[in-house]
Order: C-alpha cells, then structure tokens, then sequence
C-alpha cells in the first residue's frame, strides 16, 4: 500500500513512519520538511498515486487553541479540508482523520468535530473511505516536545524538579501507548472498506488511571522520592473507560502494552536525552 502521512515528523507520525515502513510505501509530509498543509499544490502533489492518507497534522493542545484559536482553525480545518479535498481530486482511497476525545466546548475539540463532519460528508457525498479514530492519551517515546501529563512528568523528575500537579491528582485519564495507537492505524488501513468505512472509532487503552498512579509508577522506575508540588485544581473532568468493543469488532484492535511497561520505556526513552 502507499500511504502518506502528514505531520510524519511528530511525535505519533514518527512512530507510525517506523512501524509501517518495511511492509508498505511511506511518504512523510510535515511542516518540518517545507510541506505546508495550508498548500493545496503541494498536498495535490504528495497524493499522487497514494491509496490512503493518515491525516496526523494539527496544531495540539486545548490551551494553544485558545491562545490562538484563528491560526488553530487555519491549520485543523482548513488543512483537513485541504487533505480530503486533494485526496478527492488524486482519487486516494481511504483517509484517516486523527481526532480527539476532547469535547467541542474549546476551539480545539469544535474543531476536530468539524474534521469529523467534513469526513462523513466526503464520505457520503464522494464516496470516500474515511474513518474517523478519536484517540486518548497517547504518551510514549518521541514525545520529547509534548505537555502532556507524562512527558512533564518524566522531564522534571529526570531534572531532579517537583513534579506539578493541579487538584489533588486524582482526575482520571485513559493513558494509551503510542505502540498500540499506531498498530491501531495500522488495522485501520488494512481493514475491509465496508466495516470502517463513514464511521468514528475511539482508540485508547480502554484502562483509566489517575493523575497520582502516573506518578507513583514513575517514581518505582525512577527508584528515588519524587517531591511533589501541588498546585490549584482547573477543573478537569474524571473521564470513565473507553469503549474499545466497536473498535475491536471492526478491526481487532487490541492494546497489549500495560500502564507499568510503557510508562517504564517512556522514563528510560528521556533518560537517554537527558
């Protein structure tokens, strides 16, 4: 198969690059690379003769939306419009649109669920095999520039710095390795048209833990005290398990790897940066 990924130079899309080229024909299409999403030439380009596009490419985070929801909206809609529509015109298959669990009540969650609605109606209207995958906490190695939870947590323990946390640490999360999320797209390219085909799918761990089980599985790695500071709560939702059954029936995604070993291989991945 030949597939194009855009935001290849990621933290997700690096990972995928790795686990699907051998098997397949991989093409990277990245700002870090002088590859814009916002050019319609350029994306027309990139998907000559592709059969799929995994459309990674996103401005990340809640709190960038709203320091700047106008450049957001640039980069995650218009760019995704710009990749079906140049997917459309190439005749490119399947496209996978990374979304997200985050709610539409911020810029960034309104506008993956625009992405998500653009997908159906290329779907419907053209007959385009898109899949929408909603993923959750993706932690992991390559995720040295993230602020995520995890990523935080490992640079200040590794620099000998408190660990912050906000509230009492026991807001909930489904935290899933960014192994299992990029075997998940790899299923998604491979599965029949007609059981992915118009739908969105979660992709996560389907196990919630705390803000605190991050950090005392950490600190067992780390083998020392970790000092903690506590800082104000903000509010954050104690989310519940993620439904994987659809997601399994449709494509026998599965995720093997444990709380307790990708946290592990994410210490040790910062370690040898540090």
């Amino acid at each position: 198969m030949n597939i194009l990924i855009t935001g290849s130079s990621g933290f997700i899309g690096g990972n995928l690059v790795s686990l699907l080229r051998g098997d397949h024909e991989v093409r990277g299409y990245d700002t870090k690379e002088h590859r814009d999403i916002l050019s319609p030439r350029k994306l027309s380009w990139a998907l000559q003769g592709c059969d799929a596009v995994v459309h990674l490419a996103a401005l990340p985070g809640i709190p960038a939306s709203l320091l700047d929801p106008v450049e957001t909206f640039e980069v995650n809609v218009r760019g995704t419009l710009n990749v079906l529509e140049g997917a459309r015109e190439m005749g490119v298959r399947r496209v996978l649109f990374a979304s997200s669990a985050a709610p539409p009540v911020t810029p960034y969650g309104a506008y993956k669920a625009a992405g998500e609605a653009m997908c159906q109606a290329y779907c419907r209207s053209y007959g385009m095999e898109t899949v929408c995958l909603r993923f959750t906490n993706v932690y992991g190695p390559g995720s040295h520039e993230k602020t995520s939870v995890v990523a935080e947590f490992c640079r200040a323990i590794l620099s000998g710095d408190p660990v912050r946390i906000h509230g009492d640490g026991e807001q909930t999360r489904d935290f899933v390795y960014v192994e299992d999320i990029c075997r998940g797209l790899e299923r998604v390219l491979e599965a029949p048209g007609e059981s992915i085909s118009g739908k969105t799918f979660s992709l996560g761990s389907g196990v919630i833990s705390t803000v605190n089980t991050v950090l005392r599985r950490l600190e067992d790695t780390h083998g020392e005290p970790i000092h903690r500071e506590r800082l104000p709560g903000r509010g954050e939702a104690r989310v519940g398990p993620t439904d994987l059954k659809p997601s399994w029936k449709a494509f026998k995604y599965h995720p093997v790897i444990s709380l307790e070993e990708g946290l592990r291989r994410t210490y040790d991945y910062f370690k040898a940066l540090m």
